[in-house]
């Protein structure tokens, strides 16, 4: 599948994707459809009864996008089979549930934080749904993830635990000095509802390396309407979608979910990524946001601007950011989570150093690599992320050719 992209980036050579199933998720993660995008998704699902739909609903899963694949395939009058069809209904129907719940959340604890005076920002999450799709019901977020100063920290989280909330990273019964370890080497704590295990991030800096993007606690914010009368603060709007990608762009781009929030905005006019990739240089993230404009190029057809073309041509380190972002979202087109595929999360976290040209970013990504265990995940819980990387290259090295 080929969409478009800008022929002066034929050097990048990201392959065209092998499968039916994939090429059909794709399509059906463009937003907004068009005639274009229908079509796309009506070729991609030519093969009719032939098309594996447990594995259209495998990757449905892995990339979070059952609300968009419903969407689209309704819109383009796409008969499901049974029992697939009813399975995605109810999943994209969760899923919106689940939505809504998190609008609640947000906006309860926005109302509680603005009533103790605490200055913050929400981040991604429902405000992306609003950013992006000007809607609810197409758009799965995890968490929910909020903003604040260092200082104000422990005052926001007597306000969470005065609404229910406990903390579990680090956990309440975690010592004082404990407490400043994990702040040392993290960006946020993290807190679970237990009536409905609702979580919430607490941020103090946006990302674990504090040289990726600077902290904006202290810069301007704006209010957006979840719903009419009730809005909540958040970053300006080109600092946030900076944001959006750069946290797409740190996680190798591999869901699609993230895609589909940039496409987005770029689908509204041919100005916009040039408008992006303007800030993302003066923000010294090119490397994050321009592979990220390239896959939604390669997607959904949309616009690269000449600047970006210029980049790429006479950057290496994003080319390779770039095919490295491809690998981690296509992976095999089974589904399968990048954490299971062969050194899937190891490229991706060695990209990391690709970013940038600064050695403080360097030292404060390998820091924090030097001390991560993972947050509950069975499979990275334990070493440290140095530690798994060391270990997943001696085994490749000790196999036989």
């Amino acid at each position: 599948m080929t969409l478009g992209i800008s022929q002066s980036l034929a050097a990048a050579s990201l392959p065209d994707v092998a499968t039916a199933p994939f090429a059909l998720v794709a399509a059906c993660s463009a937003w907004p459809l068009h005639g274009p995008q229908l079509a796309a998704i009506r070729a991609a699902e030519s093969d009719g009864p032939l098309l594996d739909w447990e594995q259209v609903l495998a990757l449905i899963e892995r990339h979070r996008i059952a609300g968009l694949v419903h969407h689209a395939l309704t819109v383009a009058d796409i008969a499901i089979p049974a029992p697939f069809g009813a399975i995605l209904q109810a999943r994209a129907t969760a899923d919106g549930v689940h939505e809504l719940k998190q609008v609640h959340r947000t906006l309860a604890l926005s109302r509680a934080l603005d009533a103790a005076g605490i200055r913050h920002f929400v981040l991604k999450g429902v405000t992306s749904a609003m950013m992006a799709f000007g809607r609810y019901g197409v758009r799965y977020s995890v968490d929910i993830d909020l903003l604040v100063d260092r200082t104000a920290i422990e005052a926001a989280a007597d306000t969470m635990r005065a609404l229910g909330y406990v903390r579990v990273d680090p956990p309440e019964l975690a010592t004082a000095a404990d407490v400043r370890a994990w702040m040392a080497h993290h960006k946020d704590v993290v807190f679970v509802h237990p009536d409905d295990e609702t979580v919430v991030e607490l941020h103090w800096r946006l990302f674990q390396n504090s040289y990726l993007m600077p902290n904006t606690v202290e810069g301007p914010l704006t209010r957006l309407a979840l719903f009419p009368g009730a809005d909540v603060p958040t970053l300006p709007e080109e600092t946030a979608w900076l944001y959006i990608c750069a946290h797409g762009g740190e996680h190798g781009w591999a869901r699609m979910k993230w895609l589909a929030d940039l496409g987005a905005l770029l689908a509204r006019s041919s100005g916009e990524a040039h408008r992006l990739y303007a800030h993302a240089h003066a923000a010294r993230l090119k490397r994050l946001v321009g592979p990220g404009i390239i896959l939604c190029a390669k997607l959904y057809g949309t616009a690269v601007p000449e600047r970006l073309e210029r980049d790429f041509a006479h950057d290496r380190r994003m080319r390779w950011i770039t095919s490295i972002a491809w690998q981690s979202l296509v992976g095999d087109e089974s589904g399968t989570e990048l954490e299971a595929t062969k050194l899937g999360a190891t490229r991706k976290n060695l990209g990391h150093y690709l970013i940038s040209n600064d050695p403080r970013h360097w030292w404060r990504e390998f820091v924090f690599d030097l001390h991560d265990r993972g947050r509950g995940d069975e499979e990275t819980a334990g070493p440290s992320r140095v530690a798994r990387v060391i270990g997943r290259l001696a085994r490749l090295a000790r196999k036989e050719p």
